[in-house]
């Protein structure tokens, strides 16, 4: 293998790794991920500090329910807000700083 192409393969191997980390998140002793339902992430993280209504998503004849819920990490943490679609964690973003 060429010198080159190991190291283009760890690069490539470390931004797999990062976006794996963006789908998740850490709620006590449990993780939670995109597609889990709301209702177990209620459980495992508790009441977010905020939730928003923002709207519906269209998905060919349905109208698919969106929320936002944001999430303290504590202070000079990013806030973490989770999107959900359908009852289902969409993704995950990082707010501003708390």
């Amino acid at each position: 293998m060429k010198p080159g192409i190991g190291a283009l393969l760890v690069f490539c191997l470390m931004q797999v790794s990062v976006y794996a980390v963006a789908d998740s998140m850490r709620c006590g002793q449990r993780f939670v991920k995109t597609g889990d339902y709301s209702a177990e992430i209620l459980l495992a993280c508790g009441e977010p500090m905020y939730r928003e209504h923002v709207g519906f998503a269209h998905q060919g004849d349905l109208h698919i329910d969106v929320e936002h819920w944001t999430y303290s990490r504590g202070p000079g943490q990013f806030l973490r807000i989770l999107v959900f679609r359908g009852g289902r964690l969409h993704r995950i973003e990082d707010g501003g700083r708390e």
